[in-house]
């Protein structure tokens, strides 16, 4: 396992040592369903998915994945998405995939404090261990995931733990493209 405070729940379901690329994003889902990360980890025994980390509604980390193999975590590069995503590169390959759960099946639950913090600490230690950027997704790397995933963790982050740019700028860059789109 990589992370120390995770319950270690295996999938076989992933893409082994990465075919020799490395994690440069880490990308963030909900679950859409589910009530617990153990029965997510469970799941992703028996499924054609699976996700590196599932964080529960009470703070359990399951791991699913070891880190250095690409989990089923992401589907193919398609249209709209980000310049930097290349159709020609599996996304698996170069991403650590979290799934935090949301037991409502349209993902509308808000993540709850531990989810937060938890999430934080181990978006935190994965950036540390694979030198990826603290910052929001681009080409070089950094994290990416929805809008209320963006929102939720960044004004957490922000009434907690000062100077944390990563979140700053998040929470910057979505006000700007709000604002554009509003006028």
């Amino acid at each position: 396992m990589d992370e120390l405070q995770a319950l270690w729940i295996p999938s076989t379901n992933y893409f082994p040592d990465r075919d020799g690329h490395r994690p440069r994003w880490i990308i963030v889902h909900g679950t859409a369903g589910f009530t617990s990360a153990e029965e997510v980890g469970y799941y992703f025994q028996q499924a054609d998915v699976s996700t590196h980390y599932t964080i529960g509604r009470d703070g359990v980390i399951v791991q699913s994945v070891r880190e250095h193999h690409g989990a089923w975590g992401n589907g193919g590069v398609t249209e709209g998405h980000d310049p930097w995503w290349s159709r020609s590169l599996n996304p698996n390959n170069v991403t650590i995939s979290i799934e935090h759960v949301k037991p409502h099946r349209d993902n509308s639950d808000e993540l709850t404090e531990i989810q937060k913090t938890v999430s934080f600490q181990l978006i935190q230690r994965i950036c540390e261990r694979h030198q990826i950027p603290k910052r929001k997704a681009d080409t070089s790397g950094g994290s990416q995931g929805t809008l209320q995933w963006i929102l939720s963790i960044a004004a957490f982050v922000l009434a907690r733990i000062p100077g944390m740019n990563f979140f700053r700028s998040c929470v910057l860059q979505i006000r700007s493209h709000q604002d554009k789109h509003v006028a």
